[in-house]
Order: C-alpha cells, then structure tokens, then sequence
C-alpha cells in the first residue's frame, strides 16, 4: 500500500526544470527519460547493471513504491537516472523504451545474444516486439511464437525471421541457443 497521495507513473519523460549546484550533465530545458530503478550506482549490484536489487537504493523504482511521472514535477536526486532524449525520438518512444525496451534489452544482453544466436520469443506482445527489435540489433535469428495472428503479423513486420502460431514438429525445441517467455 503506497496511501491516499502515491503519484504512478513508472515510464517518463519530461524536461528538465532545474538542476543543482553540482549537475554538470544535464542543463534545464533539456529534455530526459527517467529510468525507474532508483539505484547508488557504485555498488555491486549497479555495476552489474541490476539496479533493481541495490541495497543503497533512494526509495523503491519512480512510479513503483516512489512517486512517479503523473505529477507536474519529479525530483531525481541522482542524474545517472536520466537519459537525454535525442531530437529525432519522441518523448513517448523515450518513455516506454525505458522500461517495456529494456527489459528485453537487458535479458538479450543477459544471455550473450550474438550474430551467431538463435532465439525462440514465444509472445510478440509489447515486450516480445521490442524483444524482436532488440535481438535483430544483436544479429540474431529470430523465430517467434504467438498465437494470435494480429501478433504474428506484427512480429514479421518487426523482422522476426521466422513466425508460428505453435512450434512445428520439424524444429525440435533444442535447436534455439536462448528462449525468451
């Protein structure tokens, strides 16, 4: 239970309103995406690009146990939570690519996806089309599951190489080097 005054909002973008006497990296007016693990950034774990599980954590994620982006202005006391926005990305895209791209992002990178990869998605849904994206990035061949033929359609459109409502019996399931659910 976050009470009565919790603000939601865990994928955000804005423009910066103020910094502090020691910002250097960004200036006001700059416009940012807000990454919801609220991490030190120095300990192990940060390190190790799981943030989400820092001891030393400012509050919970923005918009997941901390106040998050549905409110006028959001106070980020660590400016390694911020990402500038390139001027051809728009804020929404910046937005969900903070979470709903990076989640996929970081399994991929996880499992060491390579030029040489070959990955069953099972799901073309929000995640497992940016999973698809990502993974293409990576080199990898991507075959996709989906029982839903809107999905599918997309997943091709995405460059899955190859799409099934259900596995064919021709593939056998240990010819994939990662599976991503």
């Amino acid at each position: 239970d976050c009470g009565d005054n919790y603000v939601m909002g865990h994928e955000i973008a804005g423009t910066v309103a103020a910094v502090g006497d020691d910002v250097t990296s960004y200036k006001v007016g700059d416009r940012v995406a807000c990454v919801g693990p609220n991490g030190c950034g120095g300990c192990k774990y940060c390190r190790g690009s799981i943030d989400n599980v820092c001891k030393r954590a400012f509050g919970d994620w923005f918009g997941l146990g901390y106040d998050g982006g549905y409110q006028q202005y959001l106070l980020v006391t660590r400016p390694r939570n911020l990402a500038l926005i390139p001027d051809n990305v728009s804020s929404d895209v910046a937005a969900a690519s903070t979470d709903a791209v990076l989640t996929p992002y970081h399994a991929i990178k996880m499992a060491k996806v390579s030029p040489t990869s070959n990955l069953l998605l099972i799901g073309a849904g929000g995640l497992g089309g940016n999973a698809i994206q990502v993974a293409k990035s990576f080199g990898a061949k991507v075959t996709v599951l989906d029982k839903k033929k809107e999905a599918r359609d997309q997943a091709k459109k995405l460059g899955a190489d190859e799409v099934y409502e259900s596995l064919p019996g021709s593939i056998s399931p240990g010819s994939f080097s990662a599976c991503f659910d």
